[in-house]
């Protein structure tokens, strides 16, 4: 998954303050660590990720659901986006029959912080990624 940031759109029901952002590896090589980042939704049609809430530091993988702490942030009901980059070696499990443009937001990206704003140059997906978040 090296090199590509990916998101899921989803949508909170109720006010919360989210603790952590989850998701289900598939395979993670030994040594390899992923990060993950909460992004708030700009409300298009169809609808990206916009600006950066929240963001976890690089967190150790291991084959199934990994959970990647991030500071306590209280949110309003509504839609948001979950984030996840990952080095070489990892793949992030997910449904490759989702609905047409489900939310999935792919963008060409090193390695590194998660950026300030989400960027534009991406593709749609019909696929949802198996991420979370606790709160």
């Amino acid at each position: 998954m090296n090199g590509y940031v990916v998101a899921n759109k989803f949508t909170l029901v109720e006010d919360a303050v989210v603790r952590s952002l989850n998701v289900l590896l598939y395979d993670a090589t030994a040594g390899t660590t992923f990060r993950m980042a909460l992004y708030a939704d700009d409300g298009g049609a169809p609808s990206r990720p916009a600006g950066i809430i929240a963001e976890s530091a690089a967190t150790s993988a291991a084959t199934g659901w990994n959970t990647a702490d991030i500071a306590d942030t209280a949110l309003s009901a509504g839609d948001y986006w979950i984030a996840i980059q990952a080095e070489a070696g990892i793949g992030v499990s997910a449904d490759i029959n989702g609905p047409a443009d489900s939310g999935i937001w792919n963008v060409y990206a090193t390695y590194t912080a998660f950026p300030a704003t989400f960027p534009v140059s991406g593709t749609l997906w019909d696929v949802v990624f198996s991420v979370y978040a606790d709160y």
